[in-house]
């Protein structure tokens, strides 16, 4: 989790747990407002992040939830995934799994059963 002049360690309920001055290599990076347990949007966040597979969160540059169903993965090569909500996401991981998203391009699946490309 970003954090002005760092960034801070969430577990997986939420709970910050260490402030450190960079990511550590390896963790994946959620944007999240105002982290904490039993926050929706935090709540949101988490269950998203959890649903992905490791080939997926290795593209990810960061997971940034605006709110409960406002969620959206960074990937490398400025590609972007409009996730929506924290619903049906094995069915959205399997859309991603399915589809080739080209540098720059976004590939809004908050919808699973229509996906539309920019």
């Amino acid at each position: 989790m970003p954090k002005v002049g760092g960034f801070t360690l969430l577990d997986a309920d939420g709970v910050a747990y260490l402030a450190v001055d960079a990511a550590p290599p390896g963790l994946p990076v959620i944007r999240v407002a105002q982290p904490e347990p039993g926050d929706a949007t935090t709540t949101s966040a988490l269950t998203v992040l959890a649903a992905l597979p490791p080939a997926l969160r290795s593209q990810m540059v960061a997971l940034v939830a605006e709110s409960p169903t406002r969620i959206r993965l960074e990937l490398t090569d400025e590609r972007l995934v409009i996730w929506g909500d924290a619903t049906q996401n094995a069915a959205k991981v399997r859309v991603l799994q399915l589809s080739k998203i080209d540098p720059g391009h976004t590939l809004d699946v908050s919808a699973p059963g229509v996906v539309l490309e920019k």
